[in-house]
């Protein structure tokens, strides 16, 4: 049967071997997490959360809420790209965490989004940034947005 090598794995079964990253093989998971309190945020607002640097290897996102959000849809992604890490969706089902990740933002340094997500006032942080759309938040509750990722 024909065999497919992953990326890394091609990397490390080289001859002669070559050195794969440590955010790719072995690195630590860590988290950084926000929460927000619902105050019935317009359509089109945004909710700054964690910020995250251009070494990082997202891994997965995951979206928390305690109060369905109705027809009320929210994205993830940063300045100029609102959608970049997650497009917007309604998220009906209260204390039930949901992963979410576009393949293309997923496994791979945020630097190689090719994304301008790194402002001029810090060269190497930018923070995640949800949109609401189409309606108003919930006016009492709250969100909980947290990424999963590698970093050495």
């Amino acid at each position: 049967m024909p065999n497919t090598n992953g990326q890394n794995y091609a990397i490390f079964a080289a001859i002669p071997p070559g050195k794969v990253s440590v955010q790719q093989w072995g690195g630590r998971i860590r988290a950084a997490t926000e929460k927000w309190a619902y105050a019935a945020q317009a359509s089109g607002d945004t909710l700054t959360g964690p910020v995250v640097d251009a070494n990082m290897v997202p891994i997965f996102y995951q979206l928390l809420t305690s109060t369905g959000t109705g027809t009320t849809t929210i994205s993830g992604g940063f300045a100029g790209a609102a959608a970049a890490i997650f497009a917007a969706a309604a998220f009906t089902n209260a204390d039930v965490p949901v992963n979410l990740g576009k393949a293309a933002a997923i496994g791979d340094v945020f630097g190689s989004l090719g994304l301008n997500l790194l402002p001029a006032t810090s060269p190497d942080q930018a923070p995640i940034i949800l949109t609401t759309g189409v309606g108003a938040l919930p006016g009492a509750g709250s969100l909980r947005f947290t990424c999963f990722y590698i970093r050495d």
